[in-house]
Parts: C-alpha cells; sequence; structure tokens
C-alpha cells in the first residue's frame, strides 16, 4: 500500500504532548505560525503577563533576534534565505536568551518549517537533543498514522466490496497501530512528568506479591498467558517495601512485558527477589530473567539510553520507539534505587533493580524530606 503524508491535525496531538515549545510555519510567512504548541502559549501574554493568547500569536513580537554575523540588525525574513536547518538566537519579553532551531517539514505534501525553542545554553548539546527528540518522535508517529489512515481510506473505498475476512484484519491493523500510538503518546507524557516533578515520589509500604498480581492482570488483559510464560520465585516471601506503588508498578510492568515481547514463547520467563549483595539490610534486588537471544556487550552499554533498541532478529519482529527501559530507569533512580542487565548472547539477559525495605530508616528519611519541602505527610503512610 502507498505510504500517505501525515497532514497538520494529525500532527497536532504529537507536539502538544512535548515538554518544550515548538511552531509551525509556511515558507511564505515564518512569523506567523499555522500551529503553536502548548509550551509555547506562556510566551504570548498580555500586559499583565497572566492570560495566554492562543491566536494570531506573532513570532516577531514574542522575539527579538539577536545580531549575528556583524549584521547590523537580523530580520526574521531574511531566516528563510539561508539553508535549513539553521539555529538562530534571539531574546524573549523578558529578555530571557533562548535559541530557535528551525528546519523543514513535510506535512499533507507540503513543505513547512518547524521551529524548536529551547532555553539558550553554552552546551549547545542541549538544543541538538530537542532537535534530535522532536526529528525522531516525528518519524515515529508516522509509521502508525500512515498504516491507520492508509486501511480506513481502503475500507472507506471499497466498503462491502472487500471479503469479510480483509475487513476483519484491516480492523485489526488499524486496532493495533492506534494502540502503538497511544502507547508512544503515554510514553512522552511520562517524560515530560519526570522532567517537571522536583520532589520525590510519595513513598508508602508495598508488598511485592500484590505489586506482582497487578501487573499479572494488565499483561493477561493484553493475552499474555502468564501462568505458562512465567515462573515466580521468593515474591510470597518477600518483607514489604518502601515504594510508591504506581511507580513500582510501572517499572515492573515494563520489564516483564519486554521479556514476553523478545524472547520466545516457548521459553519461561523468571521473576524473583533476592537480597541486594552491595546493601542486603536496606535493599532487596528484584530481578527478570529471560531466555532470549541476549544482548552483546556494546549494545549493553547504550540499552537504557533513549530512543535506543538493540539491534537483533526479535526487534525487527515487535515495534517499539526505544523509549520503555529510558523510562525505567528514570523511575527506579527516583525511586532511590538502581537498575542494570546482565546478558549473554545465545543465553538470554537478567534486569534487575533494587527497592529499599519498609524500614524505620526509610520512613525517617521520608518523614525528613517532607519537612524540608514543607509539605504535610500522610499518616496512612506509614
Amino acid at each position: 500500500m502507498p505510504e500517505k503524508a501525515i497532514s497538520l491535525e494529525q500532527a497536532r496531538p504529537v507536539f502538544n504532548a512535548l515538554p518544550f515549545p515548538v511552531f509551525i510555519s509556511t515558507f511564505g510567512d515564518l512569523t506567523s505560525p499555522v500551529f503553536v504548541n502548548d509550551a509555547l502559549l506562556p510566551f504570548a501574554t498580555g500586559e499583565d503577563e497572566s492570560t495566554p493568547v492562543a491566536e494570531d500569536i506573532s513570532l516577531e513580537k514574542l522575539f527579538t533576534l539577536d545580531n549575528s554575523g556583524g549584521k547590523k540588525q537580523r530580520q526574521w525574513a531574511s531566516l528563510l534565505q539561508e539553508n535549513l536547518p539553521l539555529a538562530v538566537t534571539c531574546r524573549s519579553l523578558k529578555n530571557e536568551r533562548y535559541k530557535i532551531s528551525l528546519d523543514a517539514l513535510t506535512l499533507d505534501g507540503k513543505p513547512y518549517v518547524l521551529g524548536v525553542i529551547s532555553l539558550f545554553q553554552e552546551d549547545v548539546a542541549l538544543t541538538q537533543a530537542h532537535h534530535d527528540f522532536v526529528s525522531i518522535m516525528s518519524h515515529e508517529f508516522r509509521t502508525p498514522l500512515t498504516s491507520i489512515r492508509g486501511f480506513a481510506d481502503t475500507m472507506l473505498h471499497y466498503g462491502t466490496k472487500l471479503a469479510p475476512e480483509q475487513q476483519t484484519r484491516f480492523i485489526k491493523i488499524i486496532r493495533d497501530q492506534s494502540d502503538r500510538l497511544s502507547r508512544m503518546v503515554e510514553n512522552i507524557l511520562i517524560i515530560s512528568k519526570l522532567g517537571q516533578e522536583q520532589k520525590k515520589p510519595q513513598a508508602r509500604p508495598v508488598l511485592l506479591s500484590d505489586l506482582v498480581s497487578k501487573v499479572n492482570g494488565a499483561l493477561q488483559g493484553k493475552g499474555v498467558n502468564v501462568e505458562k510464560r512465567f515462573v515466580f520465585k521468593d515474591i510470597d516471601t518477600t518483607e514489604s517495601l518502601w515504594a510508591e506503588p504506581d511507580s513500582l508498578e510501572q517499572v515492573l510492568l515494563n520489564l516483564m512485558d519486554n521479556a514476553v515481547k523478545y524472547s520466545p514463547e516457548i521459553k519461561t520467563i523468571t521473576v524473583s527477589a533476592e537480597p541486594f549483595s552491595e546493601d542486603p539490610k536496606r535493599f532487596v534486588k528484584i530481578v527478570v530473567a529471560d531466555e532470549g537471544d541476549g544482548i552483546n556487550e556494546e549494545q549493553l552499554t547504550k540499552l537504557f539510553s533513549k530512543f535506543y533498541r538493540t539491534a537483533n532478529h526479535m526487534t525487527q519482529q515487535v515495534e517499539g520507539s526505544g523509549l520503555g527501559l529510558y523510562i525505567t530507569k528514570t523511575i527506579v533512580q527516583r525511586m532511590g534505587g538502581q537498575i542494570g542487565v546482565e546478558s549473554e548472547v545465545g543465553k538470554g539477559s537478567r534486569f534487575w533493580f533494587t527497592v529499599p525495605f519498609n524500614t524505620l530508616e526509610m520512613q525517617n528519611q521520608y518523614r525528613k524530606s517532607i519537612l524540608l519541602s514543607g509539605e504535610a505527610a500522610d499518616d496512612d503512610d506509614f
């Protein structure tokens, strides 16, 4: 089936999910965007700096371009006379310095300009990371959107002329790609939330067996035969842990779900709890071990990086964005734990992470952090 272009309307929810300012303009009028995401709206405030202006935003009024290259005054209109991609510096209404990265973007077969705005830093890598994030996610979103639109158009065009089994197959593809798109948006929102939160998650006593039961239910809802695929060791005998339940559940779900995706159906997956050798009195080590292809040493060093996926025949069969393990590592570190992986090619992988026990020491540390932040502790947490 021929690939179809993404429209501006389809791109809106993608860019609105991003935590940093983005705009889309035409080549004919760079300063009057046809779209700005929610993160850019706070720049467009009234005189009282309290009411965002959502329409008719003019970049010329919001940002003053810095002098550059010996020119007396750099004009917005002159920017498109230069080759894209292009990065320029500017100042906001509050005289804060920003960098705007401009690049070409095709939507619905038409050329547009994509602008990514970031706080100016001497470390240019941060700006480049923002630009790369938009570029990569735009590419990732394009595949499911193209499939959804293509198969929906086919069904609308041919309707009842399609055989029932064809209709069923097309609908299943549309559903699966919609689910994939939903997971990608959810991952972006999780990353945005993790980046914005400054305080630690609200920890409380948690039983590992209860969390495993919840994750099992979630996996069964996705069609996984948990009893056939998983073996559990020392889960029921583990003391209560000290963690934020939803965050810990997300970590366990990510690792168990990955093990299902990247190991053969005929192989079992072992989930176990064992003492953490570096500090056995304070931490438990939770391990998810599979019997898959394994991962070579070079790939192991990059495994928890954003957008990274290992290269083997299993990853070619499973769709993904390379964000799951990055999110998992971030959550574990925010909970005060460690995460790692041990693997050997042809012999499978052992993903592990640590969680503190529910001890008086952990509770006292929690109370101190609450007092320092000025918040009230919930007595139900103890």
